[in-house]
């Protein structure tokens, strides 16, 4: 371990360290006391996303977000690894043994997965705009994927960051103008962090042989869904109402007036949202 510094979130004392472990450095920060909470971040933002979580959580709960491999702080390196082993490891090496895990996109996929390969590690879980793996979306991409392809290819990382910023901050039946632009330019600088570490080509995800979809009956855990109404992954409510039906507790929320990011965008009626759920079990 290696401490960094200590710093103020809202009122709320959060530690940041390094793990030194896996052959890389996670950078992760600690706060609060009670119960621990897990958060891990969507594939286009950092652990910066839940700031507000953060400020919120601590204060009745253990809370735990890091960055994963090629995000934020925490660097790529070359070879094979695998998330769901750097999550495990992470948690030995923090000693929680027992915790609620809240993943967005990327992250609660890789919840899910985690969840399954280590059910004596995980009480509940929360999955934010996510889809369990394995899962075969049935619809067209939106259209703003061509551009998005097209930006990538041409080497522009910038407008490929704002692009994908758009369509998965914004949403489908919105415009820009419709989220403020604070929040806009700093996921798209989260974003534009992921774009470079995945240019460079370095490190390979292991992902697990029997995937998630064919085994969400196996899920013994409470499992809250949560879908914003206007994200625009498409046919991703089908996917995790199918998840919210087919585990043995699972309920879902639809935050309106929210696409992938709803935590990010209405953080007090999220947090009600998860604090509702915990509270419930």
């Amino acid at each position: 371990m290696v401490y960094k510094y200590r710093f103020n979130l809202k009122g709320t004392e959060v530690a940041e360290q390094i793990a030194l472990m896996n052959d890389t450095e996670f950078h992760y920060e600690l706060a609060g006391k009670g119960k621990p909470l897990v958060f891990i971040h969507a594939g286009i933002c950092d652990r910066r996303m839940w700031d507000a979580q953060v400020a919120f959580f601590a204060q009745n709960y253990r809370v735990l977000r890091y960055d994963m491999r090629g995000f934020g702080e925490t660097p790529h390196v070359p070879g094979e690894y695998s998330e769901i082993d750097d999550l495990r490891a992470l948690l030995d090496h923090l000693r929680l043994e027992r915790v609620t895990l809240v993943g967005c996109s990327k992250g609660g996929t890789l919840a899910l997965d985690f969840t399954l390969l280590h059910a004596d590690r995980v009480e509940a879980l929360v999955m934010v705009g996510s889809n369990p793996s394995g899962y075969e979306f049935a619809s067209e991409p939106p259209e703003i994927w061509e551009h998005i392809v097209a930006a990538w290819k041409a080497g522009d990382l910038e407008r490929t960051a704002e692009l994908e910023t758009e369509m998965w901050l914004v949403g489908q039946g919105r415009s820009r103008d419709d989220v403020p632009a604070a929040l806009f330019d700093k996921v798209a600088a989260m974003n534009l962090i992921a774009l470079r570490n995945e240019k460079a080509g370095i490190g390979e995800n292991k992902t697990p042989k029997v995937q998630a979809v064919d085994r969400l009956a196996e899920v013994q855990v409470p499992v809250l869904c949560i879908f914003g109404d206007h994200d625009d992954k498409p046919d991703l409510e089908t996917a995790m109402r199918q998840i919210a039906t087919e585990v043995a507790k699972g309920g879902m929320v639809v935050m309106e007036d929210t696409a992938h990011l709803p935590n990010m965008e209405k953080p007090d009626e999220f947090n009600q949202n998860v604090l509702n759920f915990l509270q419930s079990m």
